[in-house]
Parts: structure tokens; C-alpha cells; sequence
């Protein structure tokens, strides 16, 4: 069997086992019902070009289409296994793809035993693009991997489905600031005479993959004139608002994400953040493994100060956006493979003891708190009998999880 179906098996049943009420008990969630679920009732068609919150949200849009042709009753059961199939096939898709920096089995580890505080990342397919990033992020900033190549159709086929995964969510539009800068550094380190340093960019920006880079970039294009058209971010304009950043979400929103709760003073570990940046900058670690972390670190730093600019936009405070999972999630997910990679190139350790070390003190950080691994279910509101109602052409109003969400389903003509 194949690391890829080992990786997917795994994460499968990782991911059920975190939240097992997703496939016992599916209800539909938030977004998953309010917008996903009614925009595409009634419609033929997917509404792939319809934009959610400034961005298009394809692979959500699809998920609402393919489960359209279903019984309302059967339809939080269809949504839910279509999240844990596609989550469990990014962490996958990862697992492989990021093998030349971290083992599969210390990607796998990281990803299925991260403490969540909220669970609000399991169980709903609109977030189901934040395990879908790492796919994005594996495909266009990390070196391609020197495998047998596919045929034609079924490359044109990973780089269709590949389009699908750029065009959800502002990733690709994070990635590709994230490859500007490496040709930016680039660009300076031969002004600079730099020629090692020169060198080393150039072989790791020669090592992506040009085809998935291309379909990134292009995304990541389209999703910006998007968010243009929408205007749907106001721009920030608090002079201190980069110094609350640090010691708001990299002190305490990092922090709690990574170790489970507050154990050190929000500037302590900032201090702690700068020492992870100088081990990866001064560590005996190859010149790729080297760059491919402080791309990961690049990205993991410009995805969360993108949700706290959104977040500060709808006035949330400090304390509500650090407890947030979805703007954390990769960071922290890049922080923990990072201390692995470092860890495991000290010759006494390498990468089996340092995958046991790994999964010892998250599985430890999870045993001191199972709410932050095993989600609690959600609230049941008998979804079951509110989808009877909308099969049978009803108007219904339908309380949704969290309370006190809903929706409501205009009467229509019953389904002959």
C-alpha cells in the first residue's frame, strides 16, 4: 500500500476518532447551512462564481453541488463525510508532498494531535479549507518531488483539482506573496554579492513546481480582483496596531495553540518565536530544509496577520481573535514540524526518536485538556425534522448550530 492511502487511512480515522458525532449524529453548521446548504437549494447548477465573505469558495460551492441531488433529511450525514474525506485527503496530500522536510509520520502526528480549542475546524465542509491550504501551500512553495510521472490527463486532472483547492479561500493570494519574496531575496542576495545565499534561492525556486506554481499564481490573481470588486476588508490604519499583532497573537493566540494554555508572559514568548527563527537560520539543516522552513514560518506568520486584520475589522477584540483555531492552524501546525526537523538533526536523536518526542508531549498536552483533542459534540437540534419539513416543500425556520444561528427555507412546490 502506497505512503499517500496509509497517510489518507490514518487521517481518516484520526479525524473521525477527534470528532466521531460528525457520521453518528451529522447536523449541518453555521455556514455549511446558512449559505452553502440554501444558496444552492433550488439551483441545477454550482454556484462556483459566487463570492462568500470577498473570496470565491469553489471547493465549498462543489460540495453544495454534488450534495444537492440528495434528500434534505440525508444532507448533514453528505456534508460531513465529504469534510473528513477532503480534510483527510489534504493532511495527506501534505504528508507526501512535504516528505523532503518532514517524515509523513511526524506530519501526520503534528495534524492529528493538535490541541483545538474551539473544534470549530471539524465537521463543516466552508472550513474545510483550512486543512485545504496545506494542499496549496505543498503544491507551490514546497520542492516537487522526483516521482514516476503520471499521464497527461491525469496531471491535467491534479492541476484541475488543484485550481479547485486555490480558489477557496485567500490562500493562493498568501502563497503568492510568499514566492514574490523569495525572488525578491533572490534579486538582493545577487545585488549583494551574497553567492551562496544567491545560490541557495536559486536551486530551491528552480525545485517548485512550475505547472502548480503557475495554477497558484493564476488563482491567486483572480481571488485578488475578487476581494477588490467585493471591498469586503476595510483597510486598518492604528499605527500600533503591528506592535498588538506581536504581542496579542504572537504572544498569547500562538502560544495557546501550541502548548495547550498559557505558560509564559505574551513578550517571553515572542522572545521564544525569535529564538525558533535563529534556530532555523543558524541549525546544521540542508540549504532546502533550511529554506522550506522559513517559507512554511513565512506563510504560517502572513496567514494569521491576515485574519487578525480581519478580525480587527469587525471590532473583535484581542482576547476573542487569539482563541480563534481557523488563523492559528497552520502556523502552528509549521512551528511543531519545525522543532521536529531541528530536533531530528541532532545525529543522537534522529527522526524516529524525534516523531515519539513529538507525539509524547502533544499527546501530553492533549491528555492534560481531551476538550482540545475530542471536539464536544454540538448542541443536537434535530436537524432530522426540520429536513423532513424543507423535503416536503414546507417554509420552515431552522435553528442551527451555534446557537442562536439559523436559516430559513421559503415554501416551494414538493418534490414529485
Amino acid at each position: 500500500m502506497s505512503t499517500g492511502l496509509v497517510c489518507f487511512a490514518a487521517a481518516a480515522l484520526g479525524l473521525f476518532l477527534r470528532a466521531p458525532d460528525t457520521l453518528l449524529n451529522p447536523q449541518l453548521i453555521a455556514e455549511d447551512a446558512s449559505i452553502l446548504f440554501v444558496d444552492q437549494l433550488g439551483h441545477a447548477l454550482p454556484l462556483l462564481l459566487v463570492p462568500y465573505q470577498g473570496y470565491l469558495v469553489m471547493l465549498g460551492r462543489s460540495v453544495a453541488w454534488i450534495a444537492s441531488p440528495f434528500a434534505a433529511v440525508h444532507i448533514a450525514l453528505v456534508y460531513n463525510l465529504a469534510w473528513l474525506l477532503l480534510a483527510a485527503g489534504s493532511i495527506a496530500y501534505f504528508c507526501v508532498r512535504a516528505r523532503a522536510l518532514f517524515h509523513p509520520c511526524a506530519s501526520l502526528t503534528a495534524l492529528l494531535l493538535l490541541p483545538l480549542l474551539g473544534g470549530e475546524l471539524f465537521g463543516m465542509v466552508a472550513n474545510v479549507q483550512w486543512f485545504g491550504q496545506l494542499v496549496v501551500i505543498a503544491a507551490c512553495l514546497l520542492p516537487r518531488n522526483s516521482a514516476t510521472p503520471h499521464s497527461t490527463a491525469w496531471r491535467a486532472a491534479q492541476l484541475a483539482l488543484l485550481a479547485i483547492f486555490a480558489l477557496n479561500g485567500p490562500f493562493a493570494v498568501l502563497c503568492a506573496f510568499i514566492y514574490f519574496g523569495l525572488i525578491f531575496a533572490q534579486w538582493v542576495a545577487a545585488r549583494l554579492r551574497m553567492t551562496r545565499v544567491h545560490d541557495a534561492l536559486s536551486t530551491y525556486v528552480d525545485s517548485l513546481d512550475e505547472p502548480s506554481l503557475a495554477v497558484v499564481m493564476a488563482a491567486g490573481l483572480i481571488q485578488m480582483l475578487v476581494v477588490a470588486s467585493q471591498g469586503a476588508i476595510p483597510a486598518q490604519h492604528q499605527a500600533h496596531l503591528l506592535v498588538d499583532f506581536v504581542q496579542a497573537a504572537g504572544g498569547e493566540g500562538v502560544q495557546v495553540h501550541l502548548l495547550g494554555s498559557m505558560f509564559v508572559g505574551r513578550t517571553a514568548f515572542d522572545w521564544w518565536q525569535a529564538g525558533l527563527l535563529a534556530a532555523v537560520l543558524l541549525w546544521r539543516l540542508p540549504a532546502s530544509v533550511r529554506i522550506g522552513c522559513l517559507v512554511l514560518l513565512g506563510y504560517g506568520w502572513l496567514c494569521l496577520l491576515g485574519g487578525y486584520l480581519k478580525m480587527k475589522a469587525v471590532d473583535m477584540q484581542p482576547g476573542d481573535i487569539n482563541y480563534i483555531d481557523r488563523y492559528v492552524f497552520g502556523l502552528v501546525v509549521f512551528e511543531w514540524l519545525i522543532l521536529w526537523r531541528l530536533l531530528s538533526a541532532v545525529p543522537i536523536v534522529g527522526e524516529l526518536r524525534g516523531t515519539l518526542v513529538l507525539a509524547g508531549i502533544l499527546a501530553a498536552i492533549g491528555f492534560d485538556n481531551p476538550v482540545r483533542i475530542f471536539r464536544p459534540p454540538p448542541r443536537d437540534l434535530d436537524w432530522p425534522a426540520y429536513a423532513r419539513k424543507i423535503d416536503a416543500g414546507e417554509a420552515v425556520d431552522v435553528p442551527i448550530n451555534p446557537v442562536p444561528w439559523h436559516f430559513h427555507v421559503a415554501a416551494r412546490q414538493k418534490n414529485r
